[in-house]
C-alpha cells in the first residue's frame, strides 16, 4: 500500500530499467508500465531540448544590436540551437523513444526546412566538409594561398565562415514553434496516461507496488550540490525538470 499523504517519492526511471531487464529475461508482466514511463520521460526530455534550442535563438535575437556580442556568441548559440533541435527530432530511438514531429506535425514545406536544418547539422556543423542543403554551401571556406612577402615566397592560411544565417534561424524558429506545441501536448497526454495507470496499479497490482517500493527517490540526494529542492517538487506543476533552488552566491 502506498500512503498518498506521505512525502515519499519513487524513481520511475530506475523502475523502467528493472522492467526492461525483466522483459529481456522473459518476464513481461510489467511491460505496459515500462512503455508508459519511457513515453512520458521521452516527451519531457525532448521538450527540454526544443525549449533549449528556442532559448538560444531568442538570445541571438536579443544580442542582434551589438556587433561584438553577435560576433562573440552568435555561432555558439546557433550551433547549440541546431544541435538541440536535431537531437530532439532526429536522434535514433534506441536512446529514448522518438516523437515523430517531422512526420506528424510539419506541413510539406516545413518538412523541407526540417531536412535543410538536418543536412546542415550532419555536414558542415558535425564534420569537416562542405555543407549540404540550402544553408550549407557557404558555411565555411578554408584556403591556403601563396604570395610574395618582402621579396620571398610565403604561404598563408586564410579562412572565412558563417556565424549563423538569418534565413536558417528564421526557419528554425518556425519549426520550433510547431514542434514545441506538438510535443508539449504529447507530454501532457502521456503524463495523464502514466498517472492514471499507476493510480490503478497501487490499489490493484501488489507485484507492481512491491517493485515500486524498491526504487525510492530522494530529491535531496539527486539535487545535491545544486541547492535544496524547492517545494515545487512536491506540487503538481510543470517545473521543466528544474526542481531546485540555486545555491546563494
Amino acid at each position: 500500500m502506498i500512503d498518498l499523504n506521505e512525502k515519499k517519492a519513487f524513481d520511475l526511471t530506475a523502475l523502467a530499467d528493472e522492467f526492461e531487464r525483466r522483459k529481456n529475461s522473459g518476464d513481461s508482466r510489467f511491460e505496459k508500465y515500462r512503455v508508459l514511463i519511457e513515453e512520458f520521460e521521452a516527451a519531457a526530455s525532448i521538450l527540454r531540448d526544443l525549449r533549449a534550442a528556442e532559448l538560444s535563438l531568442r538570445t541571438i535575437e536579443a544580442i542582434q544590436s551589438s556587433q561584438e556580442m553577435r560576433m562573440d556568441f552568435g555561432q555558439a548559440l546557433f550551433t547549440h540551437a541546431v544541435l538541440c533541435y536535431c537531437r530532439a527530432t532526429i536522434s535514433r530511438a534506441d536512446a529514448r523513444r522518438r516523437i515523430d514531429v517531422d512526420k506528424k506535425a510539419f506541413t510539406p514545406e516545413q518538412f523541407k526546412k526540417h531536412l535543410d536544418i538536418k543536412n546542415l547539422r550532419s555536414t558542415a556543423m558535425a564534420h569537416y566538409h562542405k555543407g549540404l542543403g540550402r544553408y550549407g554551401d557557404i558555411w565555411v571556406d578554408d584556403r591556403v594561398a601563396i604570395r610574395p612577402v618582402d621579396g620571398r615566397i610565403s604561404s598563408i592560411d586564410i579562412y572565412k565562415g558563417t556565424n549563423f544565417r538569418a534565413d536558417a534561424a528564421h526557419d528554425l524558429f518556425e519549426l520550433l514553434t510547431v514542434a514545441i506545441s506538438y510535443v508539449s501536448s504529447e507530454r501532457i497526454r502521456r503524463k495523464a496516461s502514466l498517472d492514471e495507470a499507476i493510480a490503478v496499479a497501487i490499489t490493484k497490482d501488489e507485484a507492481f507496488v512491491e517493485r515500486l517500493k524498491a526504487h525510492s527517490f530522494d530529491p535531496d540526494v539527486f539535487f545535491q550540490g545544486l541547492g535544496k529542492p524547492s517545494d515545487e517538487f512536491w506540487q503538481d506543476i510543470d517545473v521543466d525538470g528544474e526542481a531546485f533552488t540555486p545555491p546563494a552566491s
